[in-house]
């Protein structure tokens, strides 16, 4: 996996380059990591160049995936390791907010009152939780990609948000959980009805087992792959 720096016109940004067909999602957070320390990447967002100290994208809408929850609750609920399906629904009920538009299920971090997210260190501008933030906030860098690279990030962020919609929902059928979102906007959803799959996608074991090639679409997968 290698993240590939590249000219674009409005400064330095990076492409995405796959030769390992066993490559993990973990193999790609770490190869983005490793460019924000590496390559001296455009921000568009700040005249800085790096992103310490800004917390502009701290301020947006923060989606999560099963596998976000899933470490949150190993390192903030360490002590409820045993029971992992109750430490994954009280993360949600401490730090997420969950909105049913229509049919849609979205789950995010609840932001605070000044609209920050809850883990942001708001006088340093610095995240409280850096080694362990969500997928989404590793794989936001502020800086120009490539179609594919865009695709990517994508497509590994709305799997894994799917996934955690399908675990909340499950979770909140089989313990007859009557209120289970925080707000509606014309809600057309009944759990009763809700078609859950057999097993939970891994990402519930973290990012190191989820294989790149089964979160993607083959034609994706052939471009971030082709020689």
């Amino acid at each position: 996996m290698k993240v590939i720096p590249i000219e674009f016109k409005n400064g330095k940004g990076y492409d995405i380059k796959i030769s390992n067909p066993e490559a993990a999602v973990q193999d790609y957070l770490n190869a983005l990591n490793r460019a924000v320390e590496e390559y001296d990447l455009v921000r568009l967002w700040d005249s800085r160049k790096k992103c310490l100290g800004c917390d502009k994208c701290c301020r947006e809408r923060i989606p999560l995936t099963l596998a976000d929850v899933s470490i949150l609750a190993e390192h903030l609920l360490p002590r409820e390791k045993a029971e992992k399906d109750k430490a994954l629904a009280e993360v949600i009920r401490r730090y997420c907010r969950i909105f049913v538009y229509g049919d849609i299920v979205d789950i995010h971090l609840r932001l605070t009152e000044n609209g920050a997210c809850p883990f942001l260190n708001e006088e340093e501008g610095m995240c409280r939780i850096y080694p362990y933030r969500p997928l989404v906030c590793q794989t936001f860098i502020c800086c120009p990609m490539t179609k594919k690279a865009e695709q990517l990030r994508e497509a590994v962020v709305n799997r894994g948000e799917d996934d955690l919609v399908r675990w909340w929902m499950k979770y909140a059928y089989e313990n007859s959980i009557a209120v289970w979102f925080d707000e509606g906007d014309n809600p057309q959803i009944d759990l009763e009805d809700f078609e859950f799959e057999s097993d939970p996608f891994i990402f519930i074991s973290g990012y190191s087992k989820v294989k790149i090639r089964d979160v993607v679409s083959p034609n994706l997968w052939k471009l971030l792959s082709d020689k």
